[in-house]
């Protein structure tokens, strides 16, 4: 990976990024302490190998609680897991691999999940969820075979690697991501080059990165009211003055909840969409 990796492209105008090496061992009691001082010094982690049940570990460990997978099955990725009281969003996960009754278990997080249909038809729509985490895990896996044809758990359906690439530019985009995973990787050639483009895509978004926090710097943002008929009290919006993203103010918690420009304009005409609905709910 690294060899292909310093063979991209350079980024002059930021000096960021720093190879820590490999870790000596990958037990999660033996990096979590390592990665908790990254964290907690504001350097967001992007750690390779690492299978789900280990990157579950970590995150319990860590006590976060807003984190998304990408990953082609639901089932697959529960099954890999330990019981925790941490809750994951699904990205790209494939309906006919995913039992229904899986989606019922209490570490999936529904309403921070979009199927590979809906995402392939509108890939903007992860940014939001993206920029909701804390924590976001991209198995190789949820590469379509003819991708990845080397990676055993790829399917015949599944993201391109540009779309690959886009979702790590999301993830760099996020100021709030305190860290990265990639997994399910099985050390071919062609893996390790989609590896050092993904990394790429993420360094380019961080370029990117602008750290902006509705709760805060009110003169940033525009405040926009929109009456729906579901709501008594309409729902508030911030709108960022700087880069045009949008969030909607959770009444229950005061918290406020990314969303994408297409939920705002629905919302507007009075369609709330499913997600919108859960968060409210929940």
């Amino acid at each position: 990976i690294r060899e292909h990796l310093y063979q991209l492209g350079d980024f002059p105008q930021c000096d960021f990024f720093v190879d820590f090496g490999n870790f000596k061992r990958s037990e999660p009691s033996f990096i979590v302490p390592f990665l908790k001082e990254l964290i907690d010094s504001n350097i967001c982690p992007l750690i390779f190998g690492l299978n789900h049940k280990e990157t579950n570990s970590v995150l319990s460990q860590l006590e976060f609680r807003k984190n998304v997978c990408v990953t082609n099955s639901i089932c697959n990725f529960s099954r890999n897991i330990t019981p925790s009281s941490i809750a994951y969003g699904i990205l790209a996960h494939q309906k006919h691999l995913s039992e229904h009754t899986i989606l019922k278990e209490n570490h999936i997080d529904l309403k921070n999940s979009i199927n590979l249909g809906r995402l392939k038809s509108n890939i903007q729509s992860a940014e939001s969820v993206i920029r909701n985490a804390l924590s976001l895990s991209f198995d190789l896996n949820s590469l379509k075979r003819s991708e990845n044809p080397y990676n055993s758990a790829a399917t015949p359906n599944g993201l391109l690697t540009e779309e690959a690439c886009i979702l790590s530019n999301y993830a760099g985009l996020n100021s709030d991501l305190k860290l990265m995973f990639y997994t399910g990787i099985e050390n071919s050639e062609l893996e390790s080059q989609i590896c050092a483009e993904l990394i790429w895509y993420f360094l380019n978004g961080t370029c990117s990165r602008i750290d902006e926090n509705p709760s805060q710097n009110a003169n940033s943002f525009q405040e926009i009211l929109i009456e729906a008929d579901l709501f008594d009290n309409g729902l508030v919006f911030k709108r960022s003055k700087l880069t045009g993203r949008y969030w909607m103010q959770i009444e229950a918690n005061d918290e406020y909840l990314a969303c994408s420009e297409e939920e705002f304009f629905q919302i507007r005409e009075n369609v709330i969409p499913d997600r919108i609905l859960m968060h409210i709910a929940d």
